[in-house]
């Protein structure tokens, strides 16, 4: 299923950097993700209304037969832009025989690093908090069920909706990457250490932070810019996949996250996990970020403009 689902994005960024103009690549970069973190919505509070009332077995075919239909209305919508290089055949052996050197050539620069590990630090709020532990961490805490649980923990996803298209616009508009990450970096940083250490007495503080650290999160998408600005336009899908694979890598934070829980609530008598440990856990979300804050230091700004790699690509 991952490895299906990681063709999506990297399709979509391919299309909008062939067929529109280049100065609207990161505001659809941002409605994208908007787009795509509807879905998470719909994965906490439609699907589990589903799973209820139609079980596990009807949902996945309604998901099935849903896909379905989408994957047939893209055979016949989408279209690839012709080639200006090489005739398809010659140039698709080209690229198998071409594909890992390409990849090395790319990675070995140090701005695509730089801008993919970056990238990796800001989604771990959305990737650990949003995805998986939000929920629990909200209803141990505040003693909700989990419905009530993931209503609250889904405004960050709603942050994330209202602030992707909005820093993809503003950065075309500035003409800057690099400012609006390390702002975002930092107010994210502090919006996730309230989020964690501040127990609120009234939950719609609870929610607010909730959508800051996804509205300010949401500004992670420039990193597909970035990796965008740095590549030849032949090879910006190459780019964009290598900064996606290497922000892939936060999910393996997930389960270091349960073992903190595990390890820190072993010292509780019948080991029962408290508020505290959760806290003490996710504490990795602000660290991340502060991280991050100081990585993009780091990172040049392209000013939205392409600054190609010079790559061999000869066979």
């Amino acid at each position: 299923m991952g490895g299906g689902a990681a063709f999506a994005i990297i399709g979509v960024f391919k299309i909008a950097n062939d067929w529109l103009p280049y100065r609207y690549f990161s505001l659809l970069a941002g409605l994208t993700t908007a787009l795509g973190m509807l879905g998470a919505i719909a994965g906490e509070q439609a699907l589990s209304s589903l799973f209820v009332t139609q079980g596990i077995g009807k949902t996945a075919i309604y998901a099935i037969v849903f896909s379905a239909c989408l994957a047939f209305f893209m055979f016949f919508i989408l279209k690839d832009k012709a080639s200006k290089h090489l005739p398809h055949e010659k140039k698709l052996k080209n690229e198998v025989n071409n594909i890992f050197k390409i990849i090395c050539q790319i990675a070995q620069n140090r701005q695509v690093i730089i801008n993919s590990i970056l990238g990796m630090l800001m989604y771990l709020p959305t990737d650990v908090f949003g995805v998986l532990w939000g929920v629990s961490f909200i209803q141990k805490t505040y003693h909700l069920t989990i419905h009530q649980s993931s209503s609250y923990s889904s405004w960050l996803f709603i942050g994330w909706i209202a602030g992707g298209p909005l820093m993809g616009y503003l950065s075309e508009k500035l003409q800057r990457r690099k400012i609006i990450l390390q702002v975002s970096a930092f107010l994210s940083m502090l919006c996730a250490a309230i989020l964690i250490w501040v127990t609120f007495d009234h939950l719609v503080m609870l929610t607010l932070m909730n959508f800051l650290l996804g509205f300010f999160s949401s500004a992670q998408i420039l990193v597909f810019a970035v990796a965008n600005d740095l590549a030849p336009d032949e090879y910006c899908a190459t780019s964009i996949a290598l900064t996606n694979f290497i922000i892939s890598i936060s999910g393996f934070i997930q389960p270091v996250v349960g073992f903190i829980i595990q390890y820190t609530s072993s010292f509780h008598p019948h080991h029962t996990i408290t508020a505290h440990d959760y806290q003490l856990a996710l504490s990795i979300l602000p660290a991340s970020l502060l991280l991050a804050f100081m990585i993009s230091f780091a990172l040049k700004e392209t000013h939205c403009l392409k600054h190609q790699l010079h790559l061999d690509t000869k066979t």
